[in-house]
């Protein structure tokens, strides 16, 4: 994903847990997503939202990993959230399984919960 700020990242996630939710609609969910990032890649929002969805639900994935800084977005909109946590660890062990390693600062990140 491009380099969003802390800000953008949580509004997004924040949105994100919104549509999932039923809150709104996959169309008012691309025009926040785009009035907060104009150059977001909305054409994958239907992939955002499925892995949002099972985040929530506590099953991480391997593939297209949170990195860090997505990843402290989720936890604050869902105030560390036990299954958003389970969700994380379970790609971060997912990672070290496949790739041998995993990514460090979401590591500390989860540590220090």
């Amino acid at each position: 994903m491009t380099k969003y700020n802390d800000e953008q990242c949580f509004e997004i996630i924040n949105t994100y847990i919104d549509t999932v939710e039923k809150r709104i609609n996959p169309t008012q969910a691309e025009n926040r997503i785009l009035a907060i990032a104009k150059d977001f890649p909305i054409h994958n929002l239907s992939g955002h939202l499925r892995r949002a969805r099972k985040y929530l639900s506590g099953k991480g994935e391997y593939g297209q990993q949170y990195p860090a800084n997505w990843a402290m977005a989720f936890l604050k909109a869902t105030n560390n959230n036990p299954l958003v946590i389970k969700a994380l660890k379970e790609q971060q062990a997912l990672y070290l399984e496949k790739d041998g390693k995993c990514n460090c600062k979401l590591k500390e990140l989860l540590e220090n919960l």
